[in-house]
């Protein structure tokens, strides 16, 4: 027998407050990155759905009052932030089904609630929950700019929605974490841009590790000028009043946009200046019930996916896109290898040493990572092939540094100023470029400038489209696990001062050309330009320690 009208409304009304709340919290989760998988949110609205049945069919008393599915809602909520360890997460679960018990029971004895009631009490906890997700900091300080209310009007939200008022040409910049020179060169990416851009073997970072690197690349400045960095113990962004490439582009009219899954490159550490849209592994985007998303934050996969939709709705010039992709970086997610993770979890960051299959299969790993990023950076290639960028727009690609692998004793990077952790990639294409090497040392520096330059303002710099001088040096600064190095380096010789030593046995020198490994110092004399140059580095003077993500950071092995 078919069910009355009356019976299938009762069955709406119970089901109701189950129901709506779960596709509010799927319509609030189509505002961050990375999105839950199809199933997870298939998974929250079924057992949701059968769940309101289940009340339905069998409960009977107070069991049926339609503020049942807001303390069960109310139990996932709190689970999402359950205490560690087994006594307290005890005490925390009974205790909290005990409370929500008789408050429901002690509520739905003395007043009879209507269905709305129960439905707008749902969305309420689905709405504080994901508050507490974007506002809670997941490390001492973190803070997470998110906010619920912006969320509830994402569709209406301009920075999906890009606008340009610029008809200049558009420009993109991609940047490859603790991506090698020599790793990059067997990339497909690298060899599509190099067809069409100019390219630079001897091109060198300013920094052994990302905080201060990156903030070159988006500043055109020295450390020591931009003041990014960890001196002194604590750990600073890019300094107030510093201009970032962003804000001069954005005040040109250009819509700005960046998706980086570094967490020192957030809005923190002052990267997210001048950009309309900056989406940075900062917060969940997690299902009440179906979970979080199963792939980490930094997923290349994801940020790629997230750039595409905004560069689908972007017009084809006057835009500035930034797309900094993690995966080189440890640990290796991305590797058939099962033994890796313990590798890099437990014997690399305690400096145990590894056999000769064990160190293979740190390389494969690593090999395995890039491999991942150029096949989701193909598809960037792709987008921006289709919309013309690749003909009439400037497209950059590099990385922030490299990684050791025992070259020179050590392993991964922040702790070396050789040529595995200091030399990058760098390729250049715009308009009226040759492609091809090109001659002289580049530098991360040099890469605002030419931007600059090629959408016709002052470069302020060197214009890598116009060459590098003759005997340019290029320097660097900083480190991270164990000490603070100087380094400088022309087309002959790279020079590192230890711990940016002012001892004459601090320094070492290196022949490039007899010595390209790096093994054999050489004489030097204190006059020569290059060794003056590495002495004379300056350090960033010490400012205010930047509230960084902890949790993340520890995660990638950064801090204790």
């Amino acid at each position: 027998m078919a069910p009355s009208t009356t019976e299938a409304g009762g069955a709406m009304r119970v089901i109701a407050p189950w129901v709506i709340p779960g596709l509010v919290d799927v319509y609030l989760s189509f505002a961050r990155w990375p999105l839950p998988e199809p199933w997870q949110y298939v998974f929250e609205i079924v057992l949701l759905t059968l769940a309101g049945r289940t009340q339905w069919k069998l409960a009977r008393g107070w069991g049926r009052s339609p503020l049942v599915p807001t303390a069960v809602l109310v139990f996932f909520a709190a689970a999402n932030h359950m205490p560690s360890g087994v006594w307290h997460l005890t005490v925390h679960v009974v205790g909290l089904c005990l409370l929500l018990m008789i408050t429901l029971r002690w509520v739905a004895r003395r007043w009879s609630v209507p269905s709305w009631v129960g439905v707008a009490a749902s969305i309420l906890v689905v709405v504080v929950s994901r508050q507490l997700d974007v506002t809670v900091p997941s490390g001492p300080g973190a803070k997470h700019r998110a906010s619920v209310a912006a969320e509830l009007l994402w569709p209406l939200d301009p920075a999906w929605r890009p606008e340009s008022t610029s008809d200049a040409p558009a420009v993109v910049v991609i940047s490859v974490d603790t991506l090698r020179a020599d790793a990059a060169a067997d990339m497909d990416v690298v060899r599509r841009l190099g067809a069409r851009g100019a390219t630079w073997a001897r091109a060198m970072s300013t920094s052994s590790w990302t905080l201060p690197a990156a903030a070159s690349l988006q500043t055109g400045l020295l450390p020591a000028a931009h003041r990014a960095g960890c001196v002194a113990r604590d750990c600073q962004g890019i300094a107030d009043g510093v201009p970032i490439l962003a804000e001069q582009l954005r005040a040109r009219g250009y819509a700005t946009a960046a998706f980086v899954s570094n967490p020192w490159l957030t809005g923190a550490t002052g990267f997210h200046r001048g950009f309309g849209l900056y989406v940075e592994p900062a917060g969940y985007n997690r299902l009440l019930i179906g979970g979080r998303p199963l792939r980490q934050r930094q997923d290349g996969r994801d940020l790629v996916d997230a750039a595409l939709h905004w560069l689908e709705r972007v017009p084809p010039r006057g835009f500035y896109l930034w797309v900094h992709l993690l995966e080189p970086h440890l640990p290796y997610l991305n590797t058939p290898i099962s033994h890796t993770p313990v590798i890099h979890r437990e014997t690399l960051r305690t400096s145990m040493p590894l056999d000769a299959e064990e160190r293979a299969a740190v390389h494969a790993g690593y090999a395995a990572e890039v491999a991942y990023v150029d096949r989701h950076l193909g598809r960037l290639l792709d987008a921006l092939e289709a919309k013309g960028i690749l003909d009439d727009g400037i497209v950059v690609f590099t990385s922030d540094h490299g990684e050791e692998f025992w070259e020179h004793g050590g392993v991964e990077h922040g702790q070396s100023h050789h040529a595995e952790v200091l030399d990058v990639p760098l390729i250049v294409v715009a308009p009226g470029l040759a492609p091809g090497p090109r001659d002289g040392v580049a530098s991360l520096i040099d890469v605002v400038p030419t931007i600059r330059a090629a959408i016709g303002d002052a470069p302020d710099g060197i214009d890598l489209r116009r060459g590098v001088p003759a005997g340019r040096i290029a320097t660097a600064w900083g480190g991270l696990l164990v000490r603070s190095d100087c380094s400088a380096r022309d087309e002959r010789r790279r020079v590192i001062v230890r711990d940016c030593a002012d001892e004459e046995r601090a320094v070492q020198v290196f022949d490039l050309r007899q010595d390209p490994a790096e093994t054999s110092p050489i004489p030097w004399k204190p006059t020569e330009a290059v060794v003056a140059a590495a002495r004379n580095v300056s350090a960033p003077p010490q400012g205010r320690a930047a509230p960084v993500d902890r949790a993340r950071l520890r995660a990638l092995g950064y801090v204790e």
